[in-house]
C-alpha cells in the first residue's frame, strides 16, 4: 500500500513540475513577434493582446507552444486571416496578416455604426457622416451588434454593393435599410425621399436591370416608392 501511495505521489510530483515548467516557468515565453507584411499592425500590440488573454483564466497565451491563430484572431477583429510560423529554438513568432477591407458602414437606429467587410463581419467602430462617399446601411430592427460578429450574409453584402455601384450615378443615394432578416429584403432610400424595394431571395441582377431600363426610359415618374419585390410585376407611387 505504501509503495502504491509513493508511486502515485511521485507521478503527481512530476506532473506538477512538468505543468509548472510548461505553463508558468517562462521557458517557452515568446521573445519576439515579427509581423508580415511590416507595418500592417504594431508588434507591441500583438504582444499586448497575447499577454492579456489567458486560458482557463490562469494560463498565459504568451507561450510559443500554446499560441494558436484562432486565439489571436478573436482578439483582432480587423484581421481577416492569420497564419503563424514558429521558431521554437529562438522563441520567435512570425505572424502573417491580412486585414479586412471596409465594404460598407452598418448602423443601428441609435447611430452606433461599424465598418463591415465583404463577408458581413463588423470589425471596427465607425460613424454615420452625411456627405461621405460611403455605403451606409441601417438596421431596421433591434439586435446587439459587436465586433467580429456577422451582421449579414456575404450574399447580402454583395447585393447591396452591386445596387450601390450600379445606381450611384443614376439616383442620389442616401442610405440602405435592412429590415428583419427573415424578410430577405433591402431598401434603397434616395436623398429625395424615394424608396426602392429589392427582394434578396430573387435574382438581384434581374431586378437591377429592370430598374435601369425604367430609369433610362423616363416614362414612369416615381414620387414615393418603386417596388421590385414581385417581378415581373412591379409597383410604384
Amino acid at each position: 500500500m505504501r509503495q502504491i501511495i509513493f508511486f502515485i505521489g511521485l507521478i503527481l510530483f512530476f506532473l506538477i513540475v512538468f505543468g509548472w515548467f510548461f505553463f508558468f516557468s517562462g521557458f517557452f515565453k515568446i521573445k519576439e513577434v515579427q509581423i508580415i507584411p511590416q507595418g500592417i499592425i504594431d508588434e507591441n500590440l500583438i504582444l499586448e493582446k497575447i499577454n492579456q488573454k489567458k486560458l482557463c483564466g490562469i494560463i498565459s497565451l504568451n507561450n510559443i507552444l500554446l499560441i494558436k491563430e484562432k486565439y489571436l484572431k478573436i482578439l483582432l477583429p480587423e484581421i481577416e486571416e492569420i497564419k503563424f510560423k514558429k521558431n521554437f529554438k529562438d522563441r520567435i513568432l512570425k505572424v502573417y496578416l491580412k486585414k479586412r477591407k471596409e465594404v460598407l458602414v452598418w448602423c443601428q437606429k441609435d447611430l452606433k455604426c461599424f465598418s463591415v467587410d465583404k463577408n458581413g463581419i463588423a470589425f471596427k467602430e465607425s460613424s454615420f457622416i452625411k456627405g461621405l462617399n460611403l455605403i451606409y446601411v441601417f438596421d431596421d430592427f433591434k439586435r446587439k451588434i459587436s465586433l467580429s460578429k456577422q451582421v449579414a450574409s456575404p450574399q447580402t453584402i454583395k447585393a447591396i454593393k452591386k445596387i450601390y455601384q450600379d445606381f450611384k450615378d443614376k439616383v442620389p443615394i442616401d442610405y440602405f435599410i435592412y429590415p428583419k432578416e427573415e424578410l430577405y429584403e433591402i431598401h434603397l432610400k434616395t436623398k429625395k425621399g424615394i424608396f426602392y424595394f429589392f427582394n434578396l431571395k430573387e435574382n438581384i441582377l434581374n431586378q437591377i436591370e429592370v430598374l435601369k431600363n425604367l430609369i433610362n426610359d423616363q416614362k414612369i415618374k416615381v414620387k414615393h416608392y418603386f417596388d421590385l419585390r414581385s417581378l415581373p410585376r412591379f409597383y410604384y407611387k
